[in-house]
């Protein structure tokens, strides 16, 4: 709801407003997401249950090596609504500090030409490669010194999730979903986005200090391993669907 504008936020929270009536159960994936549906009147917490995304999880490596330019990235929708021009800025910002890096995006969207061109105006066009849409992420992640997030707004986060799994520290906005998933200074970074310049010099200070990457790293993998399993996830919902059909005498309630 909350990029929503116009007559169309009232409009659609009065549907939902009127669907929570016929739900036996609702299913939130962060705090923050349980925060703004009680903040629009959509929080039954008798009804409501934390389930926290999960993903499968890759072995942990010791040794990770480095690269030289360094390599950062992002994986992402090219929409508004993730905020990519600050992305743009923020390599521009970065590119002030130091020289030897690249920002890889990939996703693709409507928005791309339009974030080319401004890389260009911006002259980091040679620090940014639009990589479009990828089958092999986890190889991208995998071989990446930093992952970086501009976006306005998330449930929770799952590519965020995906880069701290193999091993990469975050650096990302600090804005609804993402504050769940990051403890900033510890197991990533988080920075204000109308501050593109401080998130530029958080991912300075990861690239110049070997062992606060490392140590931020090992702390990122250890939470998300902790916090975000597939197996977890799974568990959990189970049980929510047992409840509900229980409760139910077995009917064909619904559950969302």
């Amino acid at each position: 709801f909350q990029r929503l504008r116009g007559i169309k936020k009232p409009v659609l929270i009065g549907v939902e407003i009127f669907l929570s009536s016929l739900t036996n159960a609702f299913i939130f994936v962060s705090p923050s997401e349980m925060e703004m549906a009680e903040s629009v009147g959509l929080l039954y917490k008798k009804k409501s249950h934390l389930i926290s995304n999960g993903i499968p999880f890759v072995p942990w490596k010791d040794i990770k090596p480095r690269n030289n330019p360094k390599k950062l990235i992002t994986v992402t929708r090219l929409e508004p609504e993730k905020g990519n021009e600050i992305l743009i800025r923020l390599a521009k910002c970065l590119s002030l500090i130091r020289k030897d890096f690249v920002l890889s995006v990939v996703g693709d969207g409507p928005e791309r030409l339009k974030l080319e061109t401004l890389a260009e105006t911006l002259g980091v066009r040679d620090h940014v490669q639009f990589l479009g849409y990828r089958e092999d992420v986890p190889r991208l992640l995998a071989d990446s010194d930093i992952f970086v997030s501009t976006s306005l707004g998330e449930a929770q986060g799952i590519a965020v999730i995906e880069a701290m799994v193999h091993g990469v520290p975050v650096v990302i906005s600090r804005v609804l979903g993402h504050v769940d998933v990051v403890e900033s200074g510890r197991t990533g970074y988080l920075f204000d986005l109308d501050s593109p310049s401080e998130g530029s010099k958080r991912i300075d200070a990861l690239l110049a200090d070997e062992n606060l990457w490392e140590w931020i790293r090992w702390n990122a993998y250890k939470h998300a391993k902790d916090h975000f399993s597939l197996e977890r996830m799974v568990k959990k919902t189970e049980d929510v669907y047992k409840s509900v059909i229980c409760s139910c005498g077995g009917g064909n309630e619904k559950v969302s």
